[in-house]
């Protein structure tokens, strides 16, 4: 069954990104232990940085 998304409200791009082997098992192991996909780690840190970038700017 397809993802569904929330309404875009801004283009969407994908992402592919190449990592040495020894850091994409780090990110497999991280996924493994909080039970999240790779898609929504990636996410989360560009929150987060989304976040950080915002609040040095005030």
């Amino acid at each position: 069954m397809p993802k569904l998304r929330k309404a875009a409200t801004e283009p969407y791009k994908q992402l592919m990104v190449e990592l040495p082997l020894s850091e994409y098992q780090i990110l497999e192991e991280y996924c493994q232990q909080s039970q999240e996909t790779k898609g929504q780690v990636v996410l989360t840190w560009i929150r987060r940085l989304k976040s950080h970038l915002s609040s040095n700017e005030s």
